[in-house]
């Protein structure tokens, strides 16, 4: 029988938020990572809606052994939006994920009112024009395909962001095109992209590995159930499936115990192979 810290030993954590940030963070890089190795994990990416962190998670690594840390860009409107360019910078700097906007996605403002905002939390510059990854016809735009030649090229992860509902199959589309089998489909239960478990159910059969996240269910958020969540991953099964805090919020637990205990919770519903959804899976998405 697990032990509820057993739960964390080896896992991988894909979506943590650190400091500096426009948004009030629980911590700095650092202090992340010490919490992250203290409680046994074996890796963290570090995603910020500003930029990229593959500097920052490369530095870390080299101060927080044996603690893998990862990085990597969200092309949001501080690197220019869905720009080819800073994807490839990242990537050829080593980073394992490259996120479609967030917080400057069109997805996001059809969600929460705005870009840059959220019901529970602010900071970043809100109202600027959102972005799309498809055209007025619902066609990919020929950016997202670079971009997602570019993850296939340097085996790394595409994460969908904050990307509409409606877009989503165009981008499973664009990876199936290129071959590219490492794609994270964010949070879907969340307001953005805002599908049921069903609609959870029919999107994954276009590809990709569904992120299901401490946050959407945290107290402040609340944005789906624990129950909604252990539907989806029985349905789908461990190998579909990667659990992640997408913590870091100054007024949510520390990373670790985010995902500690938002896989516990799962395991008490019937979540199925939790242990699976912490550690097998997620470091498959981002190995080299």
């Amino acid at each position: 029988m697990l032990l509820a810290s057993d739960w964390l030993d080896g896992a991988v954590d894909l979506h943590v938020h650190a400091g500096p940030s426009v948004f009030p963070r629980w911590g700095d890089g650092a202090a992340v990572a010490a919490a992250c190795r203290a409680a046994g994990m074996a890796g963290v990416v570090l995603k910020a809606h500003e930029g990229s962190t593959v500097a920052a998670a490369d530095a870390l690594a080299a101060t927080h052994p044996p603690l893998a840390l990862a990085g990597g860009v969200v092309l949001n409107r501080a690197v220019g939006g869905l720009n080819p360019a800073a994807a490839e910078t990242a990537l050829q700097l080593g980073g394992r994920i490259v996120w479609l906007p967030t917080i400057d996605a069109d997805g996001h403002v059809a969600a929460y009112g705005a870009t840059g905002t959220y019901r529970a939390q602010r900071g970043g510059a809100e109202g600027g024009d959102p972005i799309a990854v498809t055209d007025a016809d619902g066609a990919p735009l020929p950016a997202l395909r670079e971009i997602v030649a570019l993850c296939r090229e340097h085996g790394a992860c595409l994460a969908t962001g904050h990307v509409a509902a409606a877009a989503l199959p165009a981008v499973q589309a664009c990876a199936r095109d290129a071959g590219l089998d490492r794609l994270l489909l964010q949070h879907p239960l969340l307001s953005v992209p805002g599908l049921d478990p069903a609609g959870v159910a029919e999107l994954a059969a276009g590809g990709g590995v569904v992120e299901l996240t401490y946050l959407s269910v945290s107290p402040m958020w609340r944005e789906t159930t624990m129950a909604a969540c252990a539907e989806v991953a029985r349905t789908l099964g461990p190998d579909r499936v990667v659990l992640s805090s997408d913590a870091g919020q100054r007024h949510n637990p520390s990373p670790p115990e985010a995902l500690r205990a938002f896989a516990q919770g799962m395991h008490e519903l019937g979540a199925g192979d939790v242990r699976r959804m912490v550690t097998v899976v997620p470091a498959r998405l981002i190995e080299r």
